[in-house]
């Protein structure tokens, strides 16, 4: 077994059956470093809101044994570039990558050589949050009230709101 970097050199000569020797002829190689696997890359969530944290892992392998690193890069399909390649695996998302597309790259380095991977994860809408005040009304009297709502909505998509009675007003 030779380690990469080794230095094989082969040396051959012919003699035929009256022992008359060719000339000597030599050749080397050196034995070349195996580029790591292609990054297979999977996240958590399964599903990405913004204002999650996206975390991204990626697996390699390297027929030599070689140590690896694996560093991560974040980009945003409208806003660009989130951060640039670094060790860190996550991403904290915010209302600004809402209905986006993050491309999470990796790159996995065995010191030599490297190999890369991608995989484009959608930021989901969040749905709206909407909490309705408490409502009483007394028997046979004139209807009038005033509803207090909370809405928000992490997506900071434009919210409106329908009405509608159930029950029997007379």
């Amino acid at each position: 077994n030779c380690s990469k970097g080794t230095v094989i050199t082969v040396t051959a000569f012919a003699t035929d059956v009256e022992n008359a020797t060719s000339n000597v002829v030599s050749n080397s190689t050196t034995i070349q470093n195996y580029i790591p696997t292609t990054p297979s890359i999977t996240y958590l969530p399964a599903t990405v809101y913004s204002n999650s944290l996206l975390n991204v892992s990626a697996t390699s392998t390297d027929v030599d044994g070689d140590a690896l690193t694996y560093t991560y890069k974040f980009t945003d399909s409208v806003l660009g570039v989130l951060r640039d390649y670094s060790a860190n695996n996550t991403y904290q998302l915010n209302s600004s990558n809402a209905h986006h597309y993050i491309l999470a790259e990796v790159n996995v380095t065995d010191g030599t050589s490297s190999s890369n991977s991608s995989v484009n994860v959608t930021v989901a809408n969040t749905l709206p949050v909407f909490s309705l005040g408490n409502l009483s009304l007394n028997q046979d009297t004139s209807v009038a009230w005033n509803i207090s709502a909370f809405i928000s909505d992490t997506d900071l998509d434009n919210v409106s709101i329908a009405a509608t009675n159930s029950g029997n007003l007379t």
